[in-house]
């Protein structure tokens, strides 16, 4: 399991669009290459303050992503038992 945490801001150009395509494209292919669950945990933002807000001042997303990976290796734990 992988756990990719991070955060892009917008700036005055489309470089976050970019940058934001190219990781989801990246770890579609890592994911598939080695049969292994990714979660994004990358947030894409129009300012600072929201980045603050969504990371965990007011949406807590870091501790929800922490949870869902909690979450997505009991899954693959139980598969892995399964077998």
């Amino acid at each position: 399991l992988i756990l990719v945490v991070g955060c892009i801001i917008k700036g005055d150009t489309k470089h976050d669009e970019y940058l934001s395509s190219s990781i989801i494209n990246s770890m579609s292919i890592i994911s598939q290459e080695h049969v292994i669950p990714i979660i994004n945990g990358v947030l894409t933002t129009n300012t600072l303050e929201q980045a603050i807000d969504r990371a965990g001042k007011k949406h807590r997303k870091g501790n929800e992503y922490a949870l869902t990976s909690i979450d997505m290796l009991s899954l693959v734990n139980s598969f892995n038992h399964g077998q």
